[in-house]
C-alpha cells in the first residue's frame, strides 16, 4: 500500500514544484537580455586536439576590459536579484554558516607554535604563537583566548583583500618563510621574518607561483619550488641573509610544464628525494645523496639522481 502511494506523492510534489515555477516566472518582470560578450578567437593544439578559447581574454583580471566586463554583469544581476526578504534571509543564514571561529593546526618551532585564527567576526585569518606545550601534548586553540600577534593582515590593505599564510619555519624558531595572496590569483608573494626581532628581511620574492617551502636542519638555508606555465616547476636553494640574486637552481630541467614536483629532506640533509607526478599517467622517484653532489656543484642536477 505504502509502495503504491508514494509515486503518487511524488508526482504530486513535482506537480506543484513546476506550478510555483510557472508562477514565479509568469509574475516575474520581463528582463532585458544579459550583457554581450565579447568573443576573441583563440585557438590551441594540445596532444593533436584543436581547443577553441573565444574567452581567454578574461583570464586577465586586472586590464580595464576585464573589470568593465565584470561591472556589466554585476549590474545586471543587481537587477534580476535585487533587494528583497529572500535575499537578507539567505545572507543571514549563510554568515550564521561560515562566521565561525577557524583555526589551523600549531606548527612547533624553537619554543614557540605558531598557527593561523580567524576569530568570529573578522574577515581574514592572523598568524598568532603561543608557548610550545610538553612533547606529545596537544592543547586545543581557544578563540576566547589572547595569543601574541605575528602578522595581522587586516593592517596590510584597507579593503582586506591581502591574505598572509605560514609557509615554513625554521626548527630553531627564528626564521619564518610566509605568503602573500592579493585577492583570488594564483601568484602569491613571498616574505622572510626574522621571528626574534619580528621584522621581515630586506630579501623579497615578488609575485610567482611558488609551491612547497622547507627549511634545511641548520635553519641557515631553505629550499622552495617555483613553477612557470610555460617551462614548468624548478626547486631552488637560498642561503639566509644573502641576496635572491644568489639563489641557485638544483633542479628540474626536463620537467615540463604539465608536471608537479615535490621534494622532501631526510638525514639532516644529506639526502633529497625528488617525486615528480606526470598528470595522472605515472609518477617518478629521483633520490640524491648531497654528500656525492654538493649543491654548489650541481650543474647538471639530473646527473646526479637515481631513479628508485
Amino acid at each position: 500500500m505504502q509502495e503504491r502511494f508514494l509515486p503518487k506523492v511524488i508526482t504530486r510534489t513535482k506537480t506543484l514544484l513546476l506550478l510555483a515555477c510557472y508562477c514565479f516566472w509568469a509574475c516575474s518582470p520581463s528582463y532585458p537580455p544579459p550583457p554581450e560578450t565579447t568573443e576573441k578567437e583563440v585557438v590551441e593544439t594540445l596532444h593533436g586536439v584543436e581547443f577553441r578559447d573565444p574567452f581567454r581574454w578574461l583570464e586577465d583580471q586586472n586590464s580595464e576590459e576585464t573589470r568593465a566586463w565584470i561591472d556589466r554583469q554585476n549590474s545586471y544581476a543587481e537587477l534580476i536579484i535585487g533587494e528583497n526578504p529572500l535575499r537578507d534571509t539567505v545572507h543571514h543564514r549563510l554568515k550564521e554558516l561560515m562566521d565561525v571561529d577557524d583555526a589551523a593546526l600549531p606548527q612547533r618551532a624553537g619554543d614557540f607554535e605558531y598557527f593561523s585564527l580567524r576569530r568570529r567576526g573578522q574577515e581574514l585569518p592572523v598568524v598568532y604563537r603561543r608557548s610550545k606545550p610538553p612533547e606529545n601534548i596537544q592543547v586545543r586553540i581557544d578563540p576566547e583566548k589572547e595569543y601574541e600577534t605575528v602578522i595581522d593582515p587586516h593592517l596590510l590593505s584597507d579593503d582586506h583583500t591581502i591574505r598572509v599564510a605560514i609557509r615554513a619555519l625554521s626548527e630553531d624558531g627564528k626564521w619564518m618563510v610566509y605568503s602573500l595572496r592579493e585577492g583570488g590569483q594564483d601568484e602569491v608573494e613571498l616574505r622572510i621574518r626574522d621571528l626574534a626581532g619580528n621584522r621581515d628581511l630586506k630579501e623579497l620574492y615578488g609575485n610567482g607561483l611558488y609551491d612547497q617551502v622547507s627549511f634545511g636542519h641548520d635553519s641557515k638555508c631553505f629550499y622552495y619550488i617555483l613553477r612557470s606555465r610555460e617551462t614548468g616547476p624548478r626547486l631552488y636553494y637560498h642561503t639566509l641573509e644573502t641576496p635572491i640574486t644568489e639563489d641557485r637552481e638544483l633542479f628540474g630541467d626536463g620537467v615540463g610544464p604539465t608536471s608537479f614536483l615535490r621534494v622532501s629532506l631526510a638525514e639532516k640533509d644529506r639526502y633529497l628525494i625528488f617525486t615528480i607526478r606526470h598528470g595522472w599517467a605515472r609518477d617518478e622517484i629521483l633520490f640524491q645523496d648531497t654528500r656525492l653532489f654538493p649543491r654548489a656543484r650541481l650543474a647538471d642536477p639530473l646527473k646526479a639522481l637515481r631513479s628508485i
